[in-house]
């Protein structure tokens, strides 16, 4: 997806006069980008399933399993279906956005944003990389008082988990490697494999997707023999 370039959210005003000010929430191991990139991503991604949340209201097409019980759920419960619909409503906290509010109007639009997400592949980008797409569209919701009541609840991290096993299995399936290519974005890129030090590492130029059979494979990619020796290979404890 392209990365459009926005501005931080500078206006003090911007979120509820009654939720305390709290400190900006960190890029641990940059597994997501800036702010401005995240907006970016999910703005895309929400114009690219709008068609898509038209057809589900309508009840023309279901979710994946895992998200379409997650859907049920929610909205079946009045608690959780409160807070899902006030998670897209609140003010963000602590995250320097330029919305005050997450991206998507409606439970539906973020189901399937979140349904869209866990069949996606992360893309390379040396300026941006969203390295977990789902983590991406549920930054806003996540930054409000709803959603962080909503995601300490045990049920729904009971439904998240079947959501992110449900990624895993794409991630390990054979149509992951479609960002396993030479283009822009693919991770066998010159500069890509330039970044990543691909040479140390097992692979074959002559195959598809330089030998390997999915993102999982690709991620987990296995080190030449002797690149990285073991300094007392006979000492156990190390």
């Amino acid at each position: 997806m392209a990365h459009v370039p926005l501005f931080h959210n500078n206006d003090p005003h911007a979120h509820h006069h009654s939720i305390k000010k709290t400190r900006h929430a960190k890029r641990a191991a940059k597994w997501l980008p800036e702010h401005a990139h995240v907006e970016g991503w999910l703005d895309e991604l929400v114009r690219q399933t709008s068609g898509v949340v038209a057809k589900y209201d309508k009840g023309e097409i279901s979710l994946s399993p895992p998200m379409q019980r997650f859907h049920d759920a929610v909205m079946n419960d009045p608690v959780l279906r409160m807070y899902f619909e006030e998670m897209i409503q609140q003010p963000v906290v602590g995250k320097p956005y330029r919305a005050a509010s997450a991206p998507f109007n409606t439970v539906s639009e973020l189901m399937v944003a979140m349904d869209f997400a866990i069949k996606l592949g992360p893309r390379y980008d040396d300026t941006a990389l969203v390295g977990c797409p789902l983590n991406a569209v549920l930054d806003y919701c996540s930054a409000t008082p709803a959603g962080f009541a909503a995601f300490r609840d045990q049920r729904v991290n009971a439904l998240i988990r079947d959501v992110l096993k449900e990624w895993c299995k794409f991630l390990s399936s054979p149509e992951s490697c479609i960002v396993l290519d030479n283009s822009k974005s693919g991770w066998l890129s010159e500069h890509a494999k330039a970044s990543i030090n691909l040479d140390w590492f097992e692979h074959d130029p002559s195959k598809p997707n330089h030998g390997y059979t999915s993102w999982n494979d690709f991620f987990t990619r296995k080190f030449k023999e002797g690149m990285r020796p073991i300094a007392s290979p006979e000492d156990d404890k190390l």
